[in-house]
């Protein structure tokens, strides 16, 4: 792991200072996609929700609130389950998705849809979402939202994110230029 949990705190932080008060913005890391019956293909989280996590972990959502007075991150994640984990890996604990992410409000994720709708239904609360991702998820939230509200209703905040990942920390490039040594070694390597 390259970055601290203070990086995706900052970067939550950005987001957030570029939204009004009274929202509520709603990001998913994804699913897993079937390979054939017994195997998933690699999973890869979407870009943003990681680069507002540090998460790689399938079927989690991460709600962030605005408001005047307060601001607040919960991600909601799959509780372990040893029979599940047998067949499928072990889980990260709640406590260390929080070391990783900087989140201190893990819940489980049969919680979402109940706290989701709370959010949906609450006419002082604006709803956001990312319509840049490429997850199912995203746009299933996105269709329940017009459904409930109307299409008006939703803030999309693909551009601000792509704003926001644009401008490079140094940490950032100090990665990508490990990135950069680390691929032109590999290419020496197959050269000779």
């Amino acid at each position: 792991m390259i970055f601290d949990s203070s990086f995706f705190e900052n970067n939550r932080k950005k987001l957030l200072d570029r939204l009004p008060d009274g929202v509520a913005v709603f990001f998913f890391s994804g699913e897993k996609k079937a390979l054939s019956q017994d195997t998933d293909f690699r999973f890869l989280p979407d870009r943003n929700f990681y680069y507002l996590t540090g998460l790689s972990m399938p079927g989690v959502a991460l709600i962030l609130c605005k408001s005047q007075e307060l601001r607040t991150a919960v991600l909601y994640c799959e509780e372990h389950n040893s029979h599940e984990e047998r067949w499928h890996g072990k889980r990260m604990d709640f406590e260390e998705i929080t070391r990783i992410s900087g989140v201190a409000d893990v819940r489980s994720s049969k919680l979402f849809e109940d706290e989701a709708y709370g959010y949906v239904h609450d006419s002082k609360i604006n709803i956001a979402n990312d319509s840049s991702s490429i997850m199912d998820a995203p746009r299933s939230f996105a269709a329940m939202v017009a459904q409930a509200r109307s299409t008006e209703a939703l803030i999309d905040v693909a551009d601000i994110m792509t704003a926001l990942r644009m401008v490079k920390t140094k940490s950032e490039q100090e990665a990508i230029a490990k990135a950069d040594a680390i691929t032109e070694t590999a290419l020496e390597s197959i050269k000779s």
